[in-house]
């Protein structure tokens, strides 16, 4: 059967999903036969025994995507949102913190960052070194007295940073990962669509889809090949892989009219596999 996809005409990329129970390989060539002028992909496996592929699909005009009778289009799954990612109901602290109390929190805890709020508003953010350089030098002259008063009257507002670089728990994990890039920051607090704080996502969240997403830890045959960027390509190579199972596929980069794509599977040889793929025409740029 074909599930019809309304893309409104127009040429921008679009974010599909689709959950299969069948192999990897079969849902790929199903999706590569439509009218695809260009295609980035990633695969998530989930815990269970289907399969979510994550498509960016190119389409010159509104179209159907060809699928078996047992894949299904759901935009209800786990879509790689920030919401799949973050750390719900982080622990935050109010404006009149002392900083010696938000590094013993940090410290007991074991978080590098605490969310700053102002009732349910959130207003900033303190990181573990933001607190620590904050701290008196050891060098100072001060006796211990001044000091602890001096440290008494200190408070997470008069350190945090702000404005707040943020996301939304409703945004892609990839924008999420572009902005922390841009604003050179490690941690974005998450705000729900009435701008409450839900959660916060960091860096190693972001390392820990990478890992998924690339099946690091399902082993298998780890194969970096070249194509041409045209319709077509990514079914051939999905169709030499095979009877080995595909268990994640992902762009690494576009040169040339070409792409090359990081394919990871399992179920055989990676030495038949190679062969599969260069009978096919495949250029194979590594195999490990």
């Amino acid at each position: 059967m074909s599930v019809p996809v309304q893309l409104r005409g127009n040429r921008q990329p679009r974010r599909l999903w689709i959950v299969s129970s069948h192999s990897l390989g079969q849902s790929m060539r199903a999706l590569c036969r439509s009218r695809t002028v260009s295609l980035k992909l990633c695969v998530v496996r989930k815990p269970y025994r289907s399969s979510t592929v994550h498509f960016e699909h190119r389409t010159a005009r509104a179209g159907t995507l060809p699928t078996s009778n047992r894949s299904v289009l759901d935009y209800n799954h786990w879509q790689m949102l920030v919401s799949d990612w973050m750390t719900p109901a982080p622990l935050t602290v109010p404006r009149d913190t002392p900083v010696l109390e938000a590094l013993r929190l940090l410290k007991a805890r074991g978080f590098r960052r605490l969310p700053v709020v102002d009732g349910a508003k959130l207003i900033g953010i303190v990181t573990d070194k933001d607190l620590k350089d904050a701290m008196p030098s050891k060098a100072t002259t001060l006796s211990i007295w001044e000091l602890n008063y001096l440290l008494a009257k200190l408070t997470v507002a008069d350190v945090m940073a702000k404005p707040v670089k943020s996301c939304r728990s409703t945004d892609t994990l990839e924008a999420a990962a572009l902005i922390m890039q841009d604003a050179k920051v490690a941690g974005l607090p998450v705000l729900d669509a009435s701008g409450a704080l839900v959660g916060i996502l960091t860096i190693t969240d972001v390392l820990g889809a990478f890992v998924q997403v690339l099946g690091l830890k399902e082993g298998g045959t780890r194969l970096t090949v070249e194509m041409p960027d045209v319709p077509g390509s990514l079914e051939i190579a999905a169709r030499a892989v095979q009877p080995a199972n595909i268990v994640s596929v992902a762009t690494i980069r576009h040169l040339g009219g070409k792409r090359q794509i990081l394919i990871r599977a399992h179920g055989d040889s990676s030495d038949a596999i190679t062969a599969r793929l260069k009978a096919s025409g495949v250029t194979i740029l590594d195999v490990q």
